[in-house]
């Protein structure tokens, strides 16, 4: 095998280990609960989107579970300048918004490149789904 295809396949190795890309870890730390104080039961799926300059909503880049309603803290890879945080009461377990169970987006901006400009809010209440 020549050198420079060596060195070629090394650094392709080297940056898959190191998550090489444009994005960088932020830490996306705030709260689901319900709407108007009203009380959450069973599992919460939080699904993480990034927000382009443009305002455009993409593709989710991270999700996050959690044993019920309150506090989330996790490092989310982003390249973009705000998070939408999409949130779902998921009764059945399907990891989806689904006919029945409450659900809240919240989007946030990011203050510098490892955190939130402020915490963020996401209130879950019955509508249908997005």
């Amino acid at each position: 095998m020549h050198d420079a295809l060596k060195i070629g396949l090394l650094a392709v190795y080297v940056c898959a280990l190191a998550a090489c890309g444009g994005g960088r870890e932020v830490e996306v730390k705030g709260e689901a609960v319900g709407a108007g104080g009203a009380a959450l039961s069973g599992p919460i799926r939080l699904e993480f989107y990034e927000i382009d300059d443009d305002g455009q909503v993409g593709d989710s880049v991270d999700a996050l579970s959690l044993d019920g309603a309150g506090a989330f803290a996790t490092k989310v890879k982003l390249e973009g300048e705000s998070v939408r945080v999409l949130a779902v009461a998921d009764a059945n377990g399907d990891e989806a918004c689904s006919e029945g169970e409450l659900w809240g987006e919240a989007n946030a901006d990011i203050a510098d490149d490892d955190t939130l400009a402020a915490p963020i809010k996401v209130e879950l209440k019955a509508a249908p789904c997005p």
